[in-house]
């Protein structure tokens, strides 16, 4: 990258200082190189391609490719299936438990 003014070079020096790569190699205003597309890992654009002109800008559109990698993560764990229980059942022992008893004491030796 090539700067002329003082703040064009603090923003090349920011740009060098913060590893990015620029991935926009073409010309996209009138023979110029103004658009930015930047990345900190070289692998995350694929090429980018300068298009037509969008409207009756002087600016060419940017097209380009990012790379995601999504991570599959499987995570399996038993998930109990509530709609197959024995409801009645389940009412039926617990009826035949004698409450009063079970719960006598205090909450520390329960």
């Amino acid at each position: 990258m090539q700067a002329s003014s003082e703040a064009s070079k603090q923003f090349v020096n920011v740009i060098e200082k913060c590893y990015l790569v620029q991935h926009v190699t073409e010309p996209t205003r009138h023979g110029a190189l103004l658009d930015l597309v930047n990345s900190s890992d070289p692998s995350l654009i694929d090429e980018v391609k300068v298009l037509s002109q969008f409207g009756s800008s002087d600016h060419s559109l940017l097209q380009w490719s990012v790379n995601l990698a999504s991570e599959h993560s499987e995570y399996a764990r038993e998930c109990l299936d509530y709609s197959k229980a024995d409801f009645d059942g389940i009412r039926s022992q617990l009826r035949d438990i004698d409450w009063d008893y079970e719960l006598t004491g205090t909450v520390q030796n329960c």
